[in-house]
């Protein structure tokens, strides 16, 4: 895997491969907008910290001066709409404390309106990043991770990373004239610019 695009070989014509893409949104793109709890006294636990690209950082609810119990949320803010393809959430690394067990996400463009859950489970008590796969792509610009339970029962909630997977805008337009065909693979790159992934002739 090239890092943030995930290739997916679709075959067009004969002896034609195209390689199709799911992009990374990066995180600078990405804000925390709410969250019912994080830790800011015992330890640097704030929220933001989801967002840093750094693993040995987490967000962490409250534990030091009040422990709140589940459920518990996190709320992301994206600087526009995006198709989002994925949800990854990279449990702490250093413990098992606040891992998350049983979730739902959310997408949605209006805040008020969150709707049904486009996801649900359960997550294994593990350092391994977990990575929800949607049915389809889902338009939306907020994003919201509830907790229901702990790993240990606990009343935390912590994440050491969050992170979200965008549908790349291809296009493929084919002209087939006698002998003669052309293949234009585009796609569009996070700051929205068109770029040209392929052209070929048949």
């Amino acid at each position: 895997m090239i890092k943030g695009l995930l290739k997916i070989l679709v075959p067009v014509f004969i002896g034609v491969t195209v390689i199709l893409g799911m992009q990374d949104i990066p995180q600078d793109s990405m804000k925390v907008i709410y969250v019912d709890s994080e830790e800011t006294t015992g330890e640097d636990g704030r929220a933001v910290n989801v967002l840093d690209g750094d693993p040995s950082t987490i967000w962490h609810t409250e534990w030091y001066n009040s422990s709140p119990g589940y459920p518990h949320e996190i709320v992301l803010g994206l600087d526009k709409k995006y198709d989002i393809e994925n949800f990854s959430y990279l449990p702490r690394q250093n413990s098992g404390n606040g891992r998350i067990k049983e979730f739902e996400i959310y997408i949605t463009s209006d805040t008020s309106n969150w709707g049904t859950p486009v996801a649900s489970g359960t997550w294994e008590n593990k350092i391994l990043k977990e990575i929800v796969e949607f049915s389809q792509p889902i338009n939306g610009k907020y994003v919201k991770l509830k907790a229901l339970s702990e790993v240990n029962d606990n009343n935390w909630a912590s994440a050491a990373e969050l992170n979200l997977n965008d549908s790349d805008d291809v296009d493929i337009n084919t002209d087939l004239d006698g002998w003669a065909s052309s293949l234009h693979l585009g796609f569009q790159d996070p700051s929205g610019e068109d770029a040209e992934l392929l052209m070929v002739d048949i």
